[in-house]
């Protein structure tokens, strides 16, 4: 099973619309599909459809992370076709205060997420990290196989990406993780913006094929399709956005596919198909 958490402690990068869209398009593939929300703003609870009511009255993944409940009895099934979510809360604001490392709180995801009822259910988690450094983003981290960054190309977003590289470094070094990068998607791309050109081309310079061919478009059926509470495949399935999250979800579950080989001794990687675990 592959944890994947997309991560940006930078607001404004398309985290959640890739988190939405890349678990939809996973279950178009044929994929189980469970989405864990660890984002106290709930936008993506919001944008699947789920009402602010509901996230005040029910279960979180705040209340899997203080032990509080197990992920299956937390679940929506199927809140979208075949994309089982477990929502978040404002509660996950105050995380710090409750998980300390002394106590094992960093574990507790890791934990919750390797019980046999999540295994045995599901091919695919994907976690909407918040957009901070903070304890529950390092739950996230710690209890994931890999990581997908999306970001906006621009010169802050090359610092950010650096920042995140530290993030990823410290929490192997010092907690023995095993976290691999399953790659920098491009997103909210402006083709009549030079800059952002510019941008692109030194990111993809910097970070070779760390960085995905696919780059996500700006479009604006993205916001209709939240608004409306659907994945782009639902609302605007022929779209430029809807295909290029497609192609970016064959891209990384490829990435897998040829991590899963070599780690099965099934074959050794080629130059062609090999890909940096770790961002600097």
């Amino acid at each position: 099973m592959h944890i994947l958490s997309v991560m940006n402690h930078k607001g404004g990068v398309g985290k959640t619309t890739t988190t939405l869209n890349v678990a939809a398009a996973l279950h178009e593939s044929g994929q189980r599909v469970l989405l864990l929300d660890l984002d106290s703003q709930c936008s993506a609870s919001f944008a699947m459809g789920l009402s602010r009511q509901e996230l005040t009255s029910s279960p979180s993944t705040a209340d899997v992370l203080f032990g509080k409940r197990d992920i299956i009895d937390t679940c929506y099934h199927n809140v979208w076709p075949g994309v089982d979510l477990v929502p978040a809360s404002i509660d996950l604001a105050h995380a710090g205060l409750r998980l300390t490392p002394e106590d094992g709180g960093l574990k507790r995801l890791t934990h919750a997420l390797s019980s046999r009822a999540v295994t045995e259910t599901y091919d695919t988690v994907l976690i909407d990290c918040p957009p901070s450094i903070s304890v529950v983003t390092l739950n996230a981290l710690m209890a994931s196989t890999d990581l997908l960054v999306p970001t906006v190309p621009s010169y802050l977003s090359m610092q950010g990406l650096k920042s995140i590289g530290e993030v990823v470094s410290r929490t192997r070094s010092d907690y023995d993780n095993t976290l691999a990068l399953s790659g920098i998607a491009l997103t909210r791309i402006n083709r009549h913006r030079s800059e952002m050109e510019d941008a692109t081309r030194e990111i993809r310079n910097h970070y070779h094929r760390n960085v995905f061919e696919t780059a996500i478009p700006e479009d604006e059926v993205v916001e209709e399709a939240q608004k409306r509470h659907q994945s782009l495949f639902t609302h605007a399935p022929r779209s430029k956005a809807a295909k290029q999250y497609r192609a970016l979800t064959g891209e990384i579950t490829q990435r897998w596919a040829n991590y899963d080989a070599v780690l099965g001794g099934i074959q050794q990687p080629t130059s062609a198909n090999t890909v940096s675990s770790s961002i600097s």
